[in-house]
């Protein structure tokens, strides 16, 4: 198997978020909250996520990524920014298990997702969450 030295891997994460031209694939893609119980994988697709639809749910805005790092794993990784959801009433509550990423586009093409270790309850106004997408670039 190719091994990549970490300046290459780091690399490969910088080009995956750059504004273009080209643009990478994580650029501008937005965050959304899912709300059963799915499992991500490399054979995801869009309809595997429920969305959520608490009151006053809204996907993110666009993601702004950092510069790569590399971790003690030596595996390069990047984190966008932290992006906040907030529930503004109490007639729909949903348990939260995961975030998925969409195209910045038109939303319909599945790029990543991730499972929460512990799903969150979101029941009433002022309660949500804030989640940092992070992606780790395993060789």
């Amino acid at each position: 198997m190719l091994e990549l030295p970490n300046i290459q891997m780091r690399a490969a994460v910088d080009a995956m978020t750059a504004v273009g031209p080209p643009a990478g694939l994580l650029n501008g893609v937005k965050v959304k909250l899912f709300k059963n119980q799915a499992t991500p994988g490399p054979g995801s697709v869009l309809t595997d996520f429920q969305e959520c639809d608490f009151d006053g749910y809204a996907e993110s805005t666009a993601v702004v990524w950092g510069p790569a790092l590399t971790n003690s794993l030596n595996q390069a990784f990047t984190v966008g920014g932290n992006k906040q959801f907030t529930c503004t009433g109490s007639t729909k509550p949903n348990t939260v298990y995961g975030y998925f990423l969409v195209d910045g586009a038109a939303g319909t093409t599945l790029i990543g997702a991730a499972a929460f270790d512990t799903p969150a309850g979101i029941t009433g106004p002022g309660m949500g969450l804030v989640v940092e997408p992070t992606y780790v670039h395993a060789g």
